[in-house]
């Protein structure tokens, strides 16, 4: 009974932080819309890339919990291990930057509609993980997981290009009044 609660908790704060992300990217998408004030769209991006690690960590924490109890099969669980984190976070990284190369040219407001997008879509999936968690359905909570997880990676594709178009075409050559030195 614990297990359903803690596992079906983290995923529901994952999709908090998912939700909280997606209004973040769609602030600073206005932001570019309107055209100024690209500074503070950087700063929500920022905010917004935050929140979708929180809520990877959280999917995390889950994924743990059904390890932790043996309740799947080591195949069902395929998202992100904690022995060695950030090399197959990056592996899957590379493999969602390559599916989505046409979108690299998108405005910085496109990219981050489309970084909202993905993180409502990852809301969603932790949404359905937590109600076949509560009813120990976990092998369908793995799946949605795993989903969760592709969205997660997509968005922050998406925030990532949205920053890379920001330096690319809107960041001055000062900072501050000091010159940048590359």
């Amino acid at each position: 009974m614990m297990l359903e609660r803690r596992a079906a908790a983290n995923h529901m704060a994952a999709a908090t932080h998912h939700t909280h992300a997606m209004r973040f990217h769609l602030m600073a998408g206005r932001h570019y819309q309107i055209g100024r004030d690209y500074a503070h769209a950087a700063y929500q991006a920022l905010i917004a890339h935050g929140h979708t690690l929180r809520a990877m960590d959280h999917l995390q924490e889950a994924i743990d919990d059904y390890a932790e109890h043996d309740v799947l099969p080591e195949q069902e669980i395929s998202v992100v291990r904690r022995g060695d984190p950030w090399k197959k976070y990056m592996d899957r990284l590379l493999v969602a930057s390559s599916v989505v190369t046409v979108a690299t040219k998108l405005s910085g407001a496109e990219h981050h509609a489309a970084a909202a997008g993905h993180a409502e879509w990852a809301a969603r999936h932790h949404g359905h993980a937590a109600i076949h968690c509560e009813g120990r359905e976990f092998p369908l909570a793995a799946r949605e997981s795993q989903n969760a997880h592709d969205h997660a990676l997509h968005s922050v594709f998406h925030g990532n290009a949205a920053a890379r178009h920001y330096v690319e075409y809107f960041h001055t050559a000062t900072a501050d009044g000091f010159p940048l030195r590359v």
